[in-house]
């Protein structure tokens, strides 16, 4: 029979699942319709635009929700401690969004492309915001993840007709960038409408002290999230300004979007675990979870592995067989993928364990990086060395994370002893 906890584990599961599949349809809604009516030109722009503001996002959230959740959990009851948290992390990352606004203004000034179109950038800048303001971790911290999905259906919906019914020619790009903010801030709305009628709460008054507080205890979070980001992207980023073969390249980008396209369909799993995980250390479930899915990795690597020219003929057409061999040496990383990920936060992580989580994170990206340098020095920069390379980084990643789960027992059937963060 399945208790209270895991019922809870499976109900956040199934709507992660349903926010991921809700992010893949909605904006493939109104794909076809913007690159027709924005032109090249503009959808180029939308698109340069909010790739630089993904990485924005990623160091104005700098590892808030999962420190804030890890927090809260503690003492989840007592509900003028949880308002102040709520006060502090939120007023942190007020104090991030304004340091960014003159190193967006001076990406501009550098970038033609932003420059060229400063109303747009800072309407993108001004949804991120909202995007990042938020209260993820309450409802982490509570274990209530529908709302995370339900407000991103309604808010993308809203965005999704009203682009439809007003975005008629490229001059419309700055209205696409106004729907964004629209869309944000109903999502925000939306979330402290929850926030007080769910749970009763409100946004406690902050401290110098506790925003200082905050932005310190959620550095290594992002330090660990951050050297994630960069140890996806470096690989890609450098075979593109050393490997001048475009269609090399080609094949590589194409074979590390695969790659990372599958191991996001472990993040909605992951996402409902580490909740559950920093609320009940529920060591019998994450032993279970390990034991079913390392067989099914194995089964995917050897699926690409030995089906690689299928599967780039199926993605890419006749063009991109000839570089089934890139996609063939990335298989181990199908393998590592789901393990990495589950010894990360749900394991290390929940336990308090931040530190040496981080710390594994910090030396497989110092790694990667000192390897491409020296393939590059050594003049043996090719794609099947960056693939090995990639692999190995991701195997020393997962060794010393398995390293420190076995060193604290967090898959053992005894009770953990929690880390200090």
């Amino acid at each position: 029979m399945v208790n209270e906890h895991r019922k809870t584990f499976l109900k956040n599961s199934a709507a992660q699942y349903a926010l991921q599949l809700a992010k893949y349809i909605l904006p493939f809604v109104t794909l076809p319709y913007l690159t027709r009516v924005l032109g090249v030109e503009g959808y180029a722009v939308r698109a340069y635009v909010l790739a630089v503001m993904s990485f924005a996002q990623l160091l104005l959230e700098f590892g808030f929700n999962l420190h804030g959740a890890k927090l809260v959990a503690g003492f989840k009851d007592d509900l003028k401690r949880v308002e102040k948290t709520i006060g502090s992390i939120l007023a942190s990352k007020l104090v991030l969004q304004i340091i960014g606004l003159p190193i967006i203004f001076g990406m501009c000034v550098a970038i033609p492309l932003m420059g060229e179109n400063i109303p747009f950038t800072f309407l993108c800048y001004l949804s991120i915001c909202f995007s990042v303001l938020m209260p993820d971790f309450i409802f982490m911290a509570y274990e209530k993840l529908g709302i995370l999905t339900s407000r991103y259906v309604i808010s993308k919906l809203l965005a999704t007709v009203l682009t439809f019914a007003l975005v008629k020619g490229p001059n419309d790009l700055w209205l696409v960038g106004l729907l964004d903010v629209i869309s944000a801030f109903v999502a925000l709305a939306l979330s402290f409408v929850s926030l007080s009628r769910d749970f009763g709460l409100v946004i406690g008054m902050p401290s110098l002290q506790s925003i200082w507080a905050s932005i310190k205890g959620s550095a290594l979070y992002f330090l660990s999230n951050v050297s994630g980001t960069i140890m996806s992207s470096a690989t890609t980023i450098a075979v593109g300004l050393w490997i001048s073969d475009s269609a090399v390249v080609s094949y590589w980008s194409l074979g590390m979007t695969v790659a990372n396209a599958v191991n996001a369909l472990y993040t909605p799993l992951t996402n409902a675990l580490y909740p559950h995980m920093i609320n009940e250390y529920d060591q019998k479930l994450a032993r279970r979870m390990l034991m079913l899915a390392t067989p099914v990795a194995l089964f995917i690597a050897a699926v690409v592995f030995f089906l690689s020219d299928q599967i780039m003929l199926l993605l890419g057409g006749v063009d991109y067989v000839a570089g089934s061999y890139v996609i063939a040496c990335l298989a181990p990383l199908f393998f590592f993928g789901f393990p990495v990920i589950l010894l990360g936060w749900p394991l290390l992580g929940a336990a308090g364990y931040v530190e040496e989580m981080t710390r594994t994170s910090l030396t497989a990206t110092v790694l990667l990086l000192l390897g491409l340098g020296a393939l590059y020095i050594i003049g043996a920069f090719s794609i099947v060395a960056v693939a090995t390379l990639r692999c190995f980084c991701e195997f020393v990643l997962l060794a010393f994370r398995a390293i420190y789960v076995c060193k604290y027992n967090l898959l053992g059937s005894d009770p953990i002893k929690r880390g200090s963060k």
